[in-house]
C-alpha cells in the first residue's frame, strides 16, 4: 500500500468537492506499493515568466526511488475540448459548461514548478538533488464514452494507446512527456 498524504478517512474524501480526487486517491492508497509516496493537493509558490510568486496546486505528486516523479492534474465532469478554438470546458452536475484551464499545461507548469522546488530546497541545504525522470499526466475519469474521445486524441494530437481496458484508455506521445488517461463515469476503481 502506498505511503499517501494527507491521510484521509473515506468520510473526509466524501466530502473532497472533486469525486475525481476522491477516487484517484482511494486507487493510488489501494493499488500502489510502499515504494510510493503520493501526496495530494500539494500547494505551492513558485515565480512565474515575470519572477512574480504565483500561488499553485498540484492535485497528485506521485514519487518512486527508481521511476521519479509524476505529476497528476485531474478534470473531472463532462470534459470537452474545442479544437476550433484550443478551448477546454467542464460541464459541472447541474448541466452548466465552464471554460477551464489546459489540464496539460497545468500539468506542465506544475511538473517544472516542483521539480524546480526541490532543487532549491535541497541547494539550500546544501545537497543536490540526483537527476530523476519527471512527467505529468492528465485523468479524465468522468467520459461516458470512452471510445470518441481516445478517438479524437489519436487522430488530432498523434496519441498512441499504452493500456487498455473495459472503460479504461491510457495514451501517450513520446515527444510531449504526459499520460492522457481516460475513465469511464460510474467505473468502480
Amino acid at each position: 500500500m502506498a505511503q499517501i498524504y494527507p491521510e484521509l478517512s473515506e468520510e473526509r474524501l466524501k466530502a473532497l468537492p472533486s469525486p475525481a480526487e476522491a477516487t484517484f486517491y482511494r486507487t493510488c492508497r489501494d493499488s500502489l506499493d510502499d515504494e510510493f509516496l503520493v501526496v495530494h493537493s500539494l500547494c505551492f509558490v513558485a515565480p512565474d515568466r515575470a519572477m512574480r510568486p504565483m500561488d499553485g496546486e498540484t492535485d497528485f505528486m506521485l514519487f518512486h526511488p527508481t521511476l521519479g516523479m509524476l505529476i497528476v492534474e485531474l478534470k473531472g465532469g463532462g470534459i470537452r475540448y474545442d479544437a476550433q478554438t484550443g478551448t477546454w470546458y467542464s460541464t459541472d452536475r447541474r448541466g452548466h459548461e465552464h471554460k477551464i484551464h489546459d489540464p496539460l499545461k497545468q500539468a506542465t507548469r506544475q511538473k517544472h514548478a516542483m521539480y524546480g522546488h526541490l532543487c532549491k530546497t535541497a541547494g539550500r541545504l546544501g545537497m543536490r538533488l540526483p537527476q530523476i525522470a519527471r512527467g505529468h499526466a492528465v485523468f479524465l475519469p468522468n467520459v461516458d464514452d470512452v471510445a470518441p474521445s481516445v478517438s479524437f486524441a489519436k487522430e488530432h494530437f498523434g496519441f498512441t494507446e499504452e493500456m487498455a481496458a473495459d472503460g479504461f484508455v491510457s495514451l501517450s506521445r513520446p515527444d510531449v512527456g504526459f499520460t492522457l488517461i481516460f475513465l469511464r463515469s460510474g467505473l468502480a476503481s
